[in-house]
């Protein structure tokens, strides 16, 4: 299995470490979260560090997966993307086994499909330009 860094502890991550747990495609590595976060693991799984702690954390495991939510504004999921992307981070789909994923979704890096989500056309993933 290829490991995994998770960006953000909340509630998301914990959804989506059970989708990565059920696939048999990515080990959790850890979890990248701000020092304001505590350092306390999530479901089992280590903090690793912060976002100042990026570069070597992705030199060791070069696997991300934005695990924010979204509440009010995508703006944190859209730095951390960038961020990300600027350090040569790979970014996998994760999709659920059971979830729907439509034919005309769009497939871009960064996704995360949790079960029984219904990915409809155009909507979701990483995030859309400008």
């Amino acid at each position: 299995m290829n490991p995994l860094l998770l960006l953000g502890g909340g509630h998301h991550c914990r959804a989506c470490i059970d989708v990565i747990e059920a696939g048999a495609r990515y080990q959790i590595a850890g979890i990248v979260q701000p020092p304001s976060k505590g350092t306390e693991g999530v479901l089992g799984y280590p903090t690793l560090g912060s976002d100042d702690d990026l570069p070597a954390l992705l030199t060791q495991t070069p696997n991300a997966l934005i695990t924010v939510g979204q509440i009010k504004s995508p703006e944190t999921r859209r730095r951390l993307f960038n961020l990300l992307k600027h350090q040569g981070a790979n970014l996998p789909v994760i999709q659920s086994l059971t979830a729907y994923c439509s034919r005309h979704a769009d497939g871009r890096s960064g996704l995360d499909d949790l079960p029984r989500d219904q990915r409809a056309a155009g909507v979701g993933g990483a995030p859309r330009r400008p």
